[in-house]
């Protein structure tokens, strides 16, 4: 939708943020609170973000949850990535956080497609439906090593 922030994962393709969060707050979520392991500390080394941003961020703005989809491979950052660098910067071990399960991608991704030559259509970026329901399936056991109860 016009004006809905959007995030661009490798495997994933285009992801809707905002669509994520409106899920939360539909459902009523919790921000959890996960430990900043080495598993997340490589998911991020790859975003892109302006240091200065980082550097100048409150207190406040750093607490924050961020945003992660728990896959089968570990835990994906979509949203928060300068609240997570920040963390990381000041030394702090955990983070807290929604974690979505990767069902949300059903609802949540961008599909970019293009037409062909013979007018058919074909799906640019992103995981097939049969890659995303493979995702599903093993991130199904992997949700429950990330949570700890909210403090």
């Amino acid at each position: 939708m016009r004006g809905d922030e959007c995030h661009i994962h490798d495997r994933w393709g285009m992801i809707n943020i905002s669509k994520c969060w409106d899920e939360i707050e539909r459902e009523g979520g919790r921000p959890q609170i996960t430990s900043i392991n080495e598993g997340v500390k490589q998911n991020i080394a790859s975003y892109d973000f302006d240091q200065s941003v980082v550097d100048t961020m409150s207190v406040t703005r750093r607490d924050e949850p961020v945003l992660f989809i728990v896959a089968g491979d570990g835990v994906h950052l979509i949203d928060g990535a300068h609240r997570l660098r920040r963390r990381i910067q000041d030394g702090l071990s955990d983070v807290r956080c929604y974690l979505m399960v990767p069902t949300v991608l059903w609802d949540a991704r961008v599909i970019m497609v293009r037409q062909m030559p013979d007018g058919g259509w074909q799906q640019e970026v992103g995981m097939s439906e049969e890659d995303i329901d493979q995702e599903i399936r093993a991130a199904e056991d992997n949700r429950q090593s990330y949570v700890r109860p909210l403090r």
